[in-house]
């Protein structure tokens, strides 16, 4: 355990940091929940049928499939946690997606790349006016791929330090 400059305290955790930030991403699969084990870094992805099952037990148990199964010990660890081991990892609004790709669109240099940009991200389709957009210019769209990644990345950290983790790079 680690004390910040607040005092508190935060324990050191091997996490993938890519990892979590590509779960945080998922927001629009409303059909998995995504949890962090908190005793080992583990980032598990959890169909949300088989934590019904492992809730309601009998038939809706008999009802997974083999692969399904194999998840349910998982999942009945997740339902029965009493002591915050695991922690539902939150997924990103599409309006959080929006906002990045509005910040991202400010740091553009070139004024008539901005303007199209603007443009791209004024109302509905906005999420794919804009990779089209940046598809034309293949500097810029890797710059964006980098700039949200590191935005991702630093989300993640953030997240993990308010729910008491100092986290510790895990290889990939």
């Amino acid at each position: 355990m680690i004390s910040d400059d607040y005092g508190e305290r935060r324990k050191k955790l091997k996490v993938n940091i890519p990892e979590l930030a590509s779960e945080m991403d998922l927001g629009n699969n409303p059909e998995l929940t995504a949890y962090l084990d908190t005793e080992t870094g583990e980032i598990i992805s959890m169909p949300d049928n088989v934590m019904r099952a492992a809730e309601e037990g009998g038939d809706a148990v008999a009802d997974l499939a083999d692969w399904e199964q194999e998840l349910l010990q998982a999942a009945e660890s997740i339902f029965g946690d009493d002591k915050n081991r695991f922690l539902e990892i939150p997924r990103r609004e599409s309006y959080e997606g929006y906002n990045l790709m509005v910040a991202f669109a400010e740091t553009v240099r070139s004024k008539g790349l901005r303007e199209k940009l603007d443009i791209a991200l004024d109302g509905k389709g906005a999420f794919q006016r804009f990779r089209n957009v940046l598809n034309d210019h293949p500097d810029e769209l890797a710059r964006w791929y980098a700039y949200k990644e590191e935005c991702m990345r630093e989300e993640a950290v953030q997240w993990l330090i308010v729910n008491g983790i100092e986290p510790v790079q895990r290889k990939q």
